[in-house]
């Protein structure tokens, strides 16, 4: 059934939507819209101009880089301070933060004021206080000090002492401290080097081009500014915390990269809203400020006082960042789009019957502008608003006409009775009638929240914009009414469920009114997948403590991220068994409702939701639209590891008369098997690090030292095949650690090869194909590079336990698992990779890509560590 309404310039104009997903309308379907994927030529990557970038490609017969000294000291300095710990110590400070805001300052309906900034700063001023203290007394002992002279012994009792627990810490404090004091060490330790290498250092540096070479600042000078750092990392922190953060722009880590790669500085904001659009409205915007950013943010200006020339330069550098974060960086968005929500909503409840809600909608537009940033930046602000105008305009009648009171007691009623134990109703008539509102609100939100934040489709043909709102359209109406007023087709489940808003004060996520009892037998739960392609079975195993091969029965509750959404929210509003709770605790029994699971778990493939990759490594990052799922378990709750609260290493020696302080104890969190990978390009070297978890570490040690060498054998030969093949070959863009000197961004996933740079306007949508080509050929290389070392590695480690098992099952009393270590030297091919990573920074064919062979591989050094120590 078409309906035409009058157009701005008085003409009829068809209906955007040729017929209704609702199972009263016509049955009539739309055809599915299919995209020909753009399939780029080897030989598109040939850009013919000169590269202003630090490594080229030089083909006399023999390639040569042409190499920058003083980027290889600073990219190998930023990946020795990366870790993905960090990230995990900053997003539990922000939980912290996040569970004082909400218990103690904010209003009402949830919102956060100027003065809870305030007082969070204060809740932090310990913690500031304790760490620049820290950082100030070890930087005065180092001056007074002789560093150079010390033994490796000497130094690492030197930094010990300075690890130490702190009355009245919260553990998420330790936690932080602990993190942010590897930090300090690791830099102590790279200007001791320097300094070390005096004079003959300085000569050397300034043969191979660098200016400055020997005038690095004293030791001491930068740890003081180092000092000054903290505050502002920690504001930041906060800011994240109350959502206070931009989602998108991430201009200072780019600036850093910029300076790094010799880049001139002809990125403006706009650009950076674009290849932010790049990066994530290509496929699904991440529902928070990246945790990552933060720390690559505070890794680059450590780095940039390390390495600065003069004084005034480092003082530029800590002066800028605490400019930056002196105040929050933007309004707490959620709280606004949440007030506009209600007033739409009230607006939509008063219309009198046949009065036009075109008005009302109109007035909602400016609260999503925040959401549509990168293209308002891209596309400029009139252009959107008309744009969304127009949606408005043809939208208006199919979803608000005549149906908004004729229908909407009647949908409140439904909402309300399918999630009667979900929604609390203090006036039931009321209440009902408006939930029917808020459905319609949140439909028209999502569609013009899907069209509008995509700048290609402002310059759409009428087809294409058709057809996307059409999507648009369906998609929305499943995702906000009940499944018996939806057609059969467009149906997400067999039941009659539907996803809410939650909680009722202040919307959060979407929880999925049915709950789903189920068994999971053993092979299910090897075959689903968590985050980093970790198994469901090694979720049982080392955070639950199951028993392994035994069916589980547990209660599916399902649930759906949207702006502003952090699983650890989820878990603190849940007051389900097992949750209830913001701690790690809590929030790792939140899993990614893929397809793949919701077909293996519930028989429900529609419920469940893919994503991009990078949306599956870690908790802290997940996209707006993702899908997850918490499995209630009768008597079932993470435990920590076996051994836990053990002091992991023992007490430090000190000094004759010097005061004892007890050595820091580090928390413990219960991990399952992982794997990384580090290609250190600069020192042709390449490393494995394989982690056994607590429970698989102790069976193997268990097994090595009752003699059982082949079950020990099978049961290593098991975890790193699984680990090697889920973990780590299905996600190099995020497991494999790239350290060149083209490369600071360090992992694929970050990696912005330099065609991207000159493409502009209508050109970039086909050059971003390009550069994904280029990226996605790397990836095939790692991924032939890993498995053709694979067989090496597992071959390595059998050897090497056969004559040295001791040491594995010494390690293996650790509590927390066991690292083992594989390191090739001296690794040929890598001088080829080099250059091609280096062309993909400047203005070389990319076509022999696919053309590597592989050469013999030499024997690796095997290393055994306890605990998860990866580089």
């Amino acid at each position: 059934m078409n309906t035409y309404f009058p157009s701005q310039n008085g003409e009829r104009v068809n209906d955007l939507l040729s017929s209704s997903p609702f199972a009263d309308e016509s049955e009539e379907e739309f055809a599915d819209v299919r995209y020909e994927e753009m399939l780029p030529l080897q030989e598109s990557f040939g850009v013919d101009m000169e590269s202003p970038f630090i490594s080229e490609l030089e083909i006399t017969g023999e390639a040569r880089p042409t190499t920058n000294p003083l980027a290889e000291q600073m990219v190998s300095m930023l990946a020795e301070l990366h870790d993905h710990e960090f990230n995990e110590a900053l997003f539990e400070l922000a939980n912290e933060f996040e569970d004082v805001a909400a218990t103690r300052f904010a209003n009402e309906a949830g919102e956060y004021s100027l003065r809870t900034v305030s007082e969070l700063r204060n809740h932090a001023a310990p913690l500031i206080y304790e760490l620049e203290t820290m950082i100030n007394n070890m930087a005065t002992e180092m001056e007074r000090e002789d560093m150079g002279s010390k033994s490796e012994a000497e130094l690492e009792q030197f930094f010990d002492r300075y690890l130490v627990d702190h009355e009245g810490f919260s553990p998420r404090f330790e936690q932080f401290f602990g993190k942010v004091f590897r930090v300090v060490k690791n830099v102590a330790r790279k200007a001791i080097d320097i300094g070390k290498q005096g004079i003959a250092g300085a000569v050397d540096l300034a043969k191979k081009g660098v200016a400055f070479a020997g005038k690095f600042l004293p030791i001491g000078v930068i740890m003081k500014k180092l000092r000054a750092l903290v505050k502002p990392l920690v504001h930041k922190v906060i800011n994240f915390a109350i959502n206070r953060l931009p989602i998108f722009l991430r201009p200072i880590a780019k600036q850093f990269v910029n300076k790094l790669m010799n880049r001139e500085s002809f990125e403006t904001e706009g650009s950076y809203a674009a290849e932010a659009y790049e990066t994530e409205a290509e496929t699904e915007q991440p529902t928070t400020y990246e945790i990552n950013e933060i720390q690559m943010e505070f890794n680059a200006r450590v780095t940039n006082l390390l390495f600065a020339e003069t004084e005034q330069e480092s003082e530029a550098t800590v002066n800028n960042y605490l400019q930056e974060n002196e105040q929050p960086q933007s309004e707490d968005e959620a709280s606004s789009l949440d007030a506009a929500r209600e007033r739409f909503v009230q607006e939509l409840s008063e219309l009198k019957d046949g009065e036009d809600p075109t008005p009302a909608i109109q007035r909602f537009i400016p609260a999503l502008l925040p959401i549509l940033k990168v293209a308002i930046t891209v596309i400029g602000r009139d252009k959107v608003v008309n744009f969304l105008g127009g949606l408005v305009a043809q939208l208006v009648g199919k979803i608000l006409g005549n149906t908004l009171k004729t229908h909407h007691r009647a949908l409140g009623n439904a909402i309300a009775d399918i999630g009667m134990s979900m929604i609390s109703l203090e006036s039931p008539l009321q209440n009902q009638e408006r939930l029917g509102y808020e459905a319609y609100a949140s439909t028209v939100e999502e569609i013009l929240t899907e069209i509008g934040s995509r700048p290609e489709n402002y310059t759409a043909e009428p087809e294409v914009v058709q057809s996307l709102v059409s999507e648009a359209f369906e998609t929305a109406v499943a995702n906000n009414f009940p499944a018996a007023m939806i057609k059969p087709a467009l149906r997400q489940a067999s039941g009659n469920g539907m996803w809410y808003k939650m909680p009722r004060v202040k919307r959060f996520y979407r929880k999925y009114s049915t709950v789903f009892p189920v068994v999971i037998d053993a092979r299910t739960a090897l075959q689903v997948k968590s985050f980093k392609g970790q198994s469901l079975a090694s979720f049982f195993k080392d955070k639950l403590g199951l028993p392994m091969g035994k069916p589980v029965q547990a209660k599916v509750h399902l649930y759906e991220a949207i702006r502003h959404t952090k699983l650890s929210v989820i878990s603190r509003m849940e007051k389900l068994p097992g949750l209830g709770s913001s701690n790690w605790s809590a929030y790792c029994q939140l899993h990614p409702l893929t397809t793949s699971a919701a077909a293996m778990l519930l028989k429900e493939p529609g419920l469940g939701r893919d994503v991009d990759a990078r949306f599956l490594q870690s908790r802290d990052l997940i996209s707006t639209g993702q899908r997850f799922y918490f499995l209630e378990i009768p008597g079932a709750k993470v435990h920590p590891p076996y051994g836990a609260g053990k002091v992991n290493r023992p007490p430090v020696p000190v000094t004759p008369g010097a005061p004892w302080t007890p050595p820091k104890v580090e928390p413990v969190i219960p991990r399952s098997s992982d794997a990384q990978c580090v290609l250190n390009f600069l020192k042709s070297e390449v490393r494995f690090n394989f982690f056994f978890s607590g429970e698989d570490a102790r069976a193997i040690g268990q097994k090595l030292g009752s003699g059982d060498y082949l079950s020990a054998v099978g049961t290593i030969r098991n975890v790193v095949r699984d680990i090697l093949t889920n973990t780590l070959v299905r996600n190099v863009p995020h497991k494999v650690k790239f350290v060149h000197e083209a490369m600071p961004e360090l992992y694929l996933e970050n990696f912005e090869p330099a065609q991207e740079q000159f493409l502009g306007g209508v050109a970039r949508a086909a050059g971003g194909a390009l550069v994904k080509f280029g990226k996605d050929a790397l990836v095939k290389v790692v991924e032939k590079l890993i498995n053709k070392f694979a067989d090496v590695v597992y071959n390595s480690i059998i050897t090497y336990l056969k004559s040295r098992k001791q040491e594995f099952i010494t390690a293996s009393a650790n509590q927390s698992g066991v690292t083992v270590k594989a390191i090739f030297t001296n690794v040929p091919i890598m001088s080829k990779l080099r250059l091609v990573i280096s062309a993909m920074k400047g203005t070389t064919n990319l076509g022999d890509l696919a053309d590597f062979v592989l050469p013999s591989l030499p024997t690796p050094s095997v290393v055994i560590v306890g605990g998860r120590q990866f580089d």
